[in-house]
């Protein structure tokens, strides 16, 4: 555990302030709140609530991506033309957008443990206030390897809020989950490049014409970005290696059965609950669904490494 004043060093490899700076951050798969995170994590199969995952920051197991505040905390980065177009002011994606330009973001990973940050709502709090806490996507991947840990949480009373209390981790599994941050970060910053590449469903452009976006596709250098990243395609292809490898571990369908499902359209999940084989087929789809995620970061990871640098004769890539 990282205590008030000891920033953990794994975490701060690369902010997440330089890649929400980045354009089209978050264009593909909005961030997510507390809220939202706890329900994408309960349909993976992993109960969360506001006290596990303070208790889970914590321990820097799973910490905040960034942390909107109302004062200034780091360098504004001014909107782009395109970003300005979007009009999503009304959404997180536009209140975190508005933040960065103010320079009201926090990047929590790479600053002291705050025993004072707020994930609940007190009752004297007005009714629309929200802890101003963002995750992303790709940090529902490390959420296999917290189970383990997760089944000995216990919960206590204290101040009539029930409060959660997970065990001290070792420096393995800390050291574990921060390569799980580290891809989190770089996914985030890759997904707006190689994601509607990658699973062509998954373009949602809003308020933003085609033309925009393959600009910034034909611009954009892998090298540069490996560079702003702190994150070198040799790193890029061991995590890919040791997430695939983790995401058939933990997928109980096999590889056959995985890519079918993956690859199938949405539409056909909801017809699939028509017949009781397909209704337990697309249970395991959800339960496991961070395995699906982890095979699209494989690519993504993948695709960073072999444009690069050039892979050598005898490893083998069957993702091209």
């Amino acid at each position: 555990m990282a205590t008030d004043g000891e920033p953990t060093a794994e975490l701060t490899a690369c902010s997440p302030l330089a890649v929400i700076a980045m354009p089209w951050t978050f264009s593909q798969r909005h961030p997510l709140d507390t809220n939202d995170f706890i329900r994408a994590a309960e349909l993976r199969g992993c109960k969360l609530d506001l006290s596990t995952l303070r208790e889970l920051y914590r321990h820097r197991l799973l910490v905040p991506f960034v942390a909107i505040r109302d004062r200034r905390t780091s360098d504004p980065a001014p909107l782009t033309a395109a970003e300005e177009r979007r009009g999503w002011n009304s959404t997180r994606l536009g209140q975190l957008l508005e933040a960065r330009a103010a320079g009201r973001l926090l990047d929590l990973a790479g600053t002291p443990y705050r025993p004072r940050l707020e994930f609940r709502r007190k009752g004297a709090d007005p009714h629309r206030w929200w802890n101003g806490l963002i995750y992303t996507w790709y940090q529902l991947v490390a959420l296999p390897e917290l189970l383990s840990l997760l089944e000995h949480r216990r919960y206590s009373l204290r101040d009539h809020e029930r409060r959660a209390h997970i065990p001290e981790p070792d420096s393995h599994f800390v050291q574990n989950m921060a390569r799980f941050w580290r891809v989190a970060v770089a996914a985030t910053a890759l997904e707006a490049r190689y994601l509607p590449s990658l699973d062509p469903e998954w373009i949602r452009l809003t308020n933003i014409e085609v033309e925009d976006w393959e600009s910034y596709r034909s611009d954009f250098n892998p090298a540069v970005m490996s560079d702003m990243l702190g994150y070198s395609a040799i790193q890029a292809r061991q995590d890919a290696e040791r997430l695939l490898i983790n995401a058939r571990h933990i997928d109980p369908m096999g590889d056959d059965w995985s890519r079918l499902i993956q690859r199938s359209p949405a539409s056909s999940h909801k017809a699939s609950r028509t017949l009781p084989c397909r209704r337990w087929i697309f249970a395991l789809q959800q339960r496991f669904s961070s395995a699906s995620t982890k095979i699209l970061l494989v690519a993504a990871l993948w695709r960073l490494y072999r444009r690069s640098i050039r892979v050598p004769d005898g490893i083998p890539c069957t993702i091209d």
